[in-house]
């Protein structure tokens, strides 16, 4: 059975362990009985695969020939942060990539009160590229500097590149796929299919937050096809503000961010590397273990 270090305790409540830097709050993921580590995506999802080929099961027959475990995450900015932590801390599980490159749109709220929040057309929607070395020359080299403290050296950001709409493999046995907003697309289907290169049909797990759930239910055509294959029982609805009472109670602070456009600091949004580091664990802890937080 696999579990957290120290035992049943997810969140590790030594106080030698707390520092004041957000990365010394970390969930540890480990395996009872195995002297290594579960490690990352490829390692959870090659094992999950393995359980597919050998559990009996009616949840598993048509899974039984899979060679690939497929997660959507639809949400808001909040549940990108763990798709990027899965990017930074997993970067070298990477075996491929896309993302939006040069969209014709604002994704912002502001962006979208413009509009009257009126749906994105496909239109208007970038292509779709491999995620690039912002140390090649081909990168045109995007300023960062007003996110950052005077005097730290700031990393390369390539100009054009987002991941508003985003996919990332790791280790040939997990895709993850990323969507920001989802309800402000005019055709999902068409955006899952032909941006994300995902076929609704084979998604395995989805993850929603802010709502989006919502979402999906009120698209005829998805909702019954995630609900026929089994991925609509398999749905994360993710609890973030959980995670923020669970550090207080425990650390007696949040580690938001605080960079220099903050307003009010703390934000909302968690430091990185910090937070959004324990929940891609506390993430792949579930999808090992076929668990679901509604």
């Amino acid at each position: 059975m696999p579990i957290y270090e120290e035992q049943i305790q997810l969140w590790d409540k030594r106080e030698s362990k707390y520092g004041g830097n957000a990365y010394d709050w970390k969930l540890m993921l480990r395996d009872q009985g195995r002297e290594d580590d579960l490690q990352g995506p490829a390692g959870i999802g090659k094992k999950v695969l393995d359980d597919w080929q050998t559990r009996q099961g009616s949840d598993r027959i048509n899974r039984a020939n899979k060679t690939m475990i497929n997660v959507a995450m639809l949400g808001n900015s909040y549940l990108r942060q763990i798709f990027e932590s899965f990017l930074c801390t997993w970067s070298h599980e990477l075996t491929f990539s896309l993302f939006e490159k040069d969209g014709k749109y604002d994704p912002s709220i502001a962006g979208m009160k413009l509009r009257n929040n009126a749906p994105l057309t496909f239109d208007e929607l970038g292509d779709m590229e491999p995620l690039p070395n912002p140390n090649d020359n081909q990168c045109h080299v995007a300023s960062v500097d007003e996110f950052y403290e005077d005097g730290l050296e700031t990393p390369h950001k390539c100009k054009g590149y987002t991941d508003d709409i985003a996919v990332a493999e790791f280790g040939g046995s997990m895709r993850i796929y990323y969507m920001f907003r989802p309800w402000m697309h005019l055709n999902l289907t068409r955006v899952m299919t032909e941006k994300l290169n995902l076929i609704p049909e084979e998604l395995d797990i989805l993850i929603f937050n802010d709502d989006q759930q919502h979402t999906i239910e009120k698209d005829a055509h998805l909702s019954e096809v995630f609900k026929a294959s089994g991925a609509w029982d398999n749905r994360i609805e993710w609890d973030y503000n959980h995670f923020k009472t669970i550090q207080k109670r425990d650390v007696g602070r949040w580690f938001g961010a605080n960079n220099p456009w903050v307003s009010h600091p703390p934000d909302g949004h968690a430091c990185m590397p910090g937070p959004p580091d324990d929940e891609v664990n506390l993430l792949l802890y579930l999808i090992y273990t076929n668990s679901f937080i509604r």
